[in-house]
């Protein structure tokens, strides 16, 4: 299980409840209206199932949410709910956001990796000047 929590205009509220209400795994659909300081948006927030992740989150940025408000993902390590027991055959479905995220917040250029492509590339350029296979290998 994952809880989504959006931030969304006023005038988008709508139009995300529609998309989370008709998404059947979508539980505890709550809508906070004039929940930011400033009062211009609305905080909505649901559990999903995790296999329903990825394409509900692709349905909520055709909404244009990203732009001036916020999609979040929470994983949920533990329920108990009836519901959710019933769909636990899906527990090794992929959300390529968090994928996606991960790779972005662990990638990162280093001297020791730029070291190690540039003696690779040595070596391939050696081998394959001197048609030697073993060093190509």
């Amino acid at each position: 299980m994952h809880q989504i929590r959006i931030i969304a205009r006023g005038d988008q509220t709508d139009q995300v409840v529609a998309v989370l209400g008709s998404e059947v795994t979508a539980i505890a659909l709550r809508v906070h209206r004039g929940e930011l300081v400033d009062g211009s948006g609305d905080l909505i927030t649901c559990e999903v199932a995790r296999e329903d992740v990825t394409p509900l989150v692709a349905r909520l940025r055709r909404l244009g949410l990203t732009a001036p408000g916020a999609i979040a993902l929470t994983q949920i390590d533990w329920v108990e709910d009836e519901a959710v027991e019933d769909d636990a055959g899906q527990v090794d479905a992929i959300v390529w956001e968090e994928v996606a995220q991960r790779a972005h917040d662990d990638a990162r250029l280093t001297w020791a990796y730029l070291l190690l492509m540039a003696v690779a590339g040595m070596l391939a350029g050696t081998a394959l000047l001197t048609n030697n296979i073993v060093l190509v290998v």
